[in-house]
């Protein structure tokens, strides 16, 4: 991708924080967060540093469907625009900080979400 620079206030905000943990001066707006050598650890940082900044409810999943700064600035501002959020993302976002290190490590890498003890059969 041809580096195209932030163009406005919230892609700006966005890149500062790529940029700083990324450790780079530069990154395009159309650049993709996981070519860029972003992982599931660091997936977790930005959407901290997103959900602070922004004052927003966003799950570290965001970044798997919109991993550039252009996508990820128009979601926040749609959600900013509208001043609330939705159960959905409400919900999301407290599942996500129930997880535990391992179940939030293995949905990020692709496996299966946690099992649940309830439907497994009893040992009596």
């Amino acid at each position: 991708n041809a580096y195209v620079p932030p163009a406005d206030e919230t892609q700006e905000a966005i890149a500062v924080i790529w940029r700083e943990l990324f450790g780079t001066r530069e990154i395009g707006i159309h650049d993709n967060f996981f070519e860029l050598g972003g992982h599931s650890l660091l997936a977790t940082q930005v959407v901290s540093r997103l959900r602070r900044a922004f004052q927003i409810a966003l799950p570290v999943g965001v970044l798997f469907q919109t991993p550039t700064i252009a996508g990820l600035a128009n979601l926040i501002d749609q959600l900013r625009s509208t001043g609330t959020q939705t159960d959905d993302h409400a919900r999301l976002l407290k599942e996500i900080e129930e997880l535990s290190e391992e179940d939030a490590q293995r949905i990020l890498m692709g496996g299966e979400e946690k099992e649940d003890v309830s439907d497994r059969p009893s040992a009596e």
